[in-house]
């Protein structure tokens, strides 16, 4: 009997566990559907992003990390529109012993392989075509990532609450109502696979695997140093959840598997233990951080609780979380904070040419999270405040959605980076509220 009652336990784990990543599974279907019936189909690969996919192209095609092959065919594409060229003046680009490499980490280029040979394979050596096909599957690459990160939120959500109500709302939100939904759905920034090994990493570490959370958080870190604060949290959260040394040794070991190749390669191309991208000197500024979070915060076109008014129940969620489950919450609510306090030293806090809050986009998954004390215990008082409550983040989740929608959807949106006139020229346009870039027509 006692035999019969482990086969049955060990066979209704197994059927769970099964469920859990069947609904994940249609979770990263949904996410595919939308991100590629409604974004922007005029987007195309320009500025930060662009060399990722050729890069990646040159490195299967000629076996190295350059783009000598490609810089003509981009000038005379470039030239041909009216506009000058010239890959010295590339801030995209570094020259390194006569060749021309990226300046930007090269996670996202290992990232684009899966898609990169395909598109080689179908050139068939035309260099042209291969541009060409960059500039198509990038995008392509983009959705592919966002949806793959949605498939392991749905997953690592269910580690934090049983709650099947609150587990689909939250994947749902994470789809269509949050940060990743129009800055990875659209566009194919290094923060795409960094978001997807971040979740991850964290998977891992609430299954006891910090082998496999270690090399995570060492891909996360080759598509962006700035991961190297979440690598931390995992750090924290793991020796506080089991208290073993081992563990963290563990996640250690897999992080060397990651930056042991990651650092050799260095030292080949650039004859340094690090890239440029790492070397560089840090911009921040604590003089800018007061001016920083007010702007972070309440910019029409870059504030986070314009685009994100439910990290107020977040904040409560951290307070909740924190009383309630300190080991479970901490490393994440440090994390966040952290997050926000640093991108809110830098200069120039609007990021760019982008959409809404972008350099705090790898926080959404936590935001979410922080959200589970709150729903359990809203759903489980029943009162008219908990119901008034809960209406008011289903609301803040409906607006959410819209501004995410037209972020995804609408050219319009993106383009008023540059209409009527360069953003970074003229960063005063992101305090208009008469023009928000949401509704830019």
């Amino acid at each position: 009997m006692i035999i019969k009652q482990k086969i049955m336990d060990r066979w209704r784990t197994v059927l769970k566990e099964l469920r859990k990543s069947v609904f994940a599974l249609i979770m990263f279907a949904l996410a595919l559907v939308y991100y590629f019936l409604f974004s922007d189909p005029t987007h195309t690969n320009f500025g930060d992003n662009y060399w990722y996919t050729p890069v990646a192209m040159s490195l299967i095609a000629e076996g190295d990390l350059d783009v000598d092959e490609y810089i003509m065919i981009h000038k005379q594409r470039v030239e041909s529109k009216g506009r000058v060229y010239s890959p010295d003046e590339d801030y995209r680009l570094i020259l390194d012993d006569g060749d021309y490499h990226l300046f930007y980490p090269l996670g996202a280029v290992i990232s684009a392989l899966p898609l990169a040979i395909p598109a080689v394979v179908k050139a068939d050596g035309d260099k042209n075509v291969e541009l060409s096909l960059a500039q198509y599957y990038t995008p392509v690459l983009a959705k592919c990532w966002a949806a793959i990160s949605v498939f392991l939120f749905a997953l690592l959500i269910a580690k934090f609450t049983v709650d099947k109500r609150i587990i689909a709302l939250l994947s749902m939100v994470f789809i269509f109502a949050s940060m990743h939904s129009a800055t990875h759905g659209l566009t194919y920034y290094a923060s795409n696979p960094a978001m997807a090994f971040l979740l991850l990493a964290l998977l891992f570490s609430t299954t006891k695997n910090q082998l496999l959370a270690g090399v995570a958080c060492g891909l996360g870190y080759l598509c962006r140093p700035d991961v190297s604060l979440f690598i931390l949290c995992i750090f924290a959260w793991s020796w506080m959840n089991y208290k073993d040394w081992k563990k963290l040794l563990w996640i250690c070991v897999g992080g060397a598997i990651v930056a042991v190749p990651f650092v050799v390669s260095s030292f080949i191309i650039f004859e340094t233990l690090f890239p440029p991208y790492y070397n560089q000197s840090s911009s921040l500024r604590l003089s800018v951080l007061p001016y920083g979070l007010y702007a972070n915060f309440l910019s029409p076109s870059r504030g986070i609780l314009i685009f994100v008014p439910c990290i107020l129940f977040s904040f409560w969620g951290a307070y909740l979380g924190l009383k309630h489950d300190r080991n479970k919450y901490f490393a994440l609510v440090a994390y966040m904070i952290l997050v926000i306090t640093l991108v809110s030293m830098w200069p120039m806090w609007w990021a760019g040419w982008s959409y809404g809050p972008r350099t705090s986009v790898l926080i959404t998954p936590v935001i979410l999270i922080l959200l589970v004390p709150v729903l359990e215990r809203l759903m489980s008082i029943k009162s008219l405040q908990s119901k008034l409550l809960l209406g008011i983040m289903l609301l803040m989740f409906a607006w959410q959605a819209l501004l995410q929608y037209r972020g995804l959807a609408v050219p319009a949106v993106m383009a008023w980076n540059n209409t009527p006139n360069n953003i970074d020229e003229n960063p005063e346009r992101l305090w208009h509220w008469d023009n928000m870039q949401s509704f830019a027509r």
